[in-house]
């Protein structure tokens, strides 16, 4: 109880400084208990919903905020440092785990280039009397994605080059006159 004492005495004091942060008892097993980034488990989902569709409000409600107080609750919570630098995490994680590598499209290029990529097509096959039939076939990429990834291939060593560029032996000059 000497616990709960003085945290009241400290609410108490932060009051009649004029403070405007709130200071609540937490403990253990209360709900409202941050985890180590200094989130509680609400604040959390608000930033894992957030990732999803990036609208504050949606997030905040399918966080569990009240439907009246999400738009503000996503706004407040949008603009704290701690909720900012846990959506970043949670972006860059996505990033990493989403995005192709350099080096997985180097990879995918030259497995093209060495016909070792396939793809589903759909066929349609005549069963007879009028009915065709759709059906799903697995064939080898045609040449000119071959030949596409190829050429994107050898731009990336520079093998291949957009520009022409000429050398000339000698200077050569321009005499311009001007007639009246």
């Amino acid at each position: 109880m000497s616990d709960n004492i003085d945290i009241k005495q400290i609410v108490a004091d932060k009051a009649r400084q004029g403070t405007s942060k709130r200071i609540k008892a937490r403990s253990n097993n209360d709900s409202t208990a941050r985890d180590k980034e200094g989130l509680t488990p609400k604040q959390m989902a608000f930033c894992e919903e957030y990732i999803k569709d990036y609208n504050g409000t949606r997030a905040a409600q399918r966080a569990g905020y009240s439907k009246a107080t999400a738009r503000t609750t996503a706004s407040k919570l949008l603009m704290q440092d701690i909720t900012a630098d846990y959506i970043r995490d949670l972006q860059d994680s996505l990033r990493s785990s989403r995005i192709a590598t350099a080096e997985e499209i180097q990879e995918f290029l030259t497995s093209a280039v060495r016909d070792e990529v396939e793809e589903e097509v759909i066929v349609v096959e005549g069963q007879g009397q009028g009915v065709s039939e759709g059906i799903i076939k697995t064939k080898k990429i045609a040449a000119k994605d071959r030949v596409k990834a190829a050429e994107l291939l050898a731009k990336r060593y520079g093998l291949l080059s957009d520009k022409l560029e000429i050398e000339q032996a000698k200077p050569f000059e321009v005499n311009i006159q001007l007639v009246d």
